[in-house]
């Protein structure tokens, strides 16, 4: 199409040989539902399989994120019961800290306390999720503030029973073989 064809072209036409908008709206029933309003929700799962597929999804990031967490608490604990200068730095960064603990420890030592960390997770997530699962199916997340509140109540429940499991894998992750953390050599 030239430029004389293109300003000739009348309102009816389009440009680039499309329908007219009269043409189009009677075609916009053809649009499948949930493209110009809104969807309806997904139905909700059951609660005691949110609360299992929860915990298992949390578990299996436990096992690649628990060396991180050994790393952290480490470093966090390093020195903790010393006055400062008067104790030797063994862990100075993130990096270095996971050498240390895998030569120090080995494999073993970048996953102590990954059996009590997939009962934190998976006790802690799976309330979580499960709760909110359970809120959603009442209807009281559909009120206003009802979702925040949900997921509110739903993560203080899951982390007030977990945390005594938190409390004992924080402990199993502070010792090593050597004396070169806070907690007792395992």
């Amino acid at each position: 199409m030239n430029s004389a064809q293109l300003l000739k072209t009348s309102p009816e036409e389009s440009v680039f040989g499309a329908q007219s908008s009269h043409r189009m709206a009677s075609t916009v029933s053809a649009v499948p539902r949930g493209v110009f309003s809104p969807s309806p929700p997904p139905p909700a799962v059951w609660p005691p399989l949110d609360f299992a597929l929860g915990a298992l999804a949390c578990c299996a990031a436990c096992v690649f994120t628990n060396p991180l967490e050994v790393v952290k608490t480490r470093l966090q604990l390093q020195g903790e019961l010393c006055a400062r200068g008067s104790y030797q730095r063994h862990y100075r960064g993130v990096l270095q800290a996971l050498w240390v603990v895998g030569r120090t420890d080995g494999l073993r030592g970048l996953q102590k306390g990954l059996s009590v960390g997939l009962i934190y997770q998976g006790v802690m997530n799976g309330v979580r999720l499960g709760s909110y699962s359970y809120c959603e199916a009442l209807g009281i997340t559909s009120f206003h503030g009802g979702s925040l509140l949900s997921g509110a109540g739903a993560g203080a429940v899951g982390a007030f029973i977990a945390s005594p499991a938190y409390l004992v894998k924080t402990h199993l992750q502070a010792q090593t073989v050597e004396a070169i953390a806070v907690g007792p050599p395992a």
